[in-house]
């Protein structure tokens, strides 16, 4: 149940960001992440956020994300998010 929830989050993902699908795998995690934390309606307010992921500005997005509400609330998570952001790497799978 939970691949299929995270497989519509990753869809309608598709559908509202029309260059989601041209991410690595990394920020595309991220971004599905938020999506299912936030919804995708509470994603798509990360207005800055999402313009400067579209840009390539990563570093600059892993900033906005952590001057947030959101990031307040779900605390060491959103660092851990902010980080994969920024590097493209998922600090979990780091040897």
């Amino acid at each position: 149940m939970l691949s299929n929830d995270i497989r519509q989050v990753a869809d309608d993902l598709v559908m509202k960001i029309p260059w989601f699908n041209e991410l690595d795998d990394v920020r595309k995690r991220v971004l599905i992440d938020m999506a299912f934390n936030l919804g995708t309606f509470g994603l798509m307010q990360f207005k800055t956020t999402l313009q400067q992921v579209s840009e390539g500005k990563y570093d600059q997005a892993s900033k906005s994300m952590l001057n947030s509400k959101w990031a307040k609330q779900v605390g060491q998570r959103a660092q851990t998010l902010s980080i994969m952001m920024s590097t493209g790497c998922d600090p979990e799978f780091l040897w």
